[in-house]
């Protein structure tokens, strides 16, 4: 497709570029085709990951279903009489 987004720039949701349009550093463009906008996209804060994220995230997540097959059992059989 060689298309581009600079770093810092921003593409809104459901937008699109079209083959060979790229985003300069730091620009922002919405719409189909993308075209240029003063609106910001960003509107949670960044936060630096950990370098222990990558090795931590994936077993985590990969777990969670097998703690909820173990528990959801239990949580079926509960007595509710009282």
């Amino acid at each position: 497709m060689n298309t581009s987004i600079g770093d810092g720039g921003q593409l809104a949701h459901a937008s699109c570029l079209l083959e060979g349009q790229r985003i300069e550093p730091g620009a922002r463009y919405h719409g189909n085709p993308a075209e240029p906008t003063d609106t910001r996209f960003d509107f949670g804060r960044h936060f630096e990951i950990s370098r222990w994220r990558p090795v931590e995230y994936p077993p985590g997540r990969s777990t969670e279903p097998i703690a909820w097959a173990s528990v959801s059992p239990l949580w079926a059989l509960r007595d509710d009489a009282g």
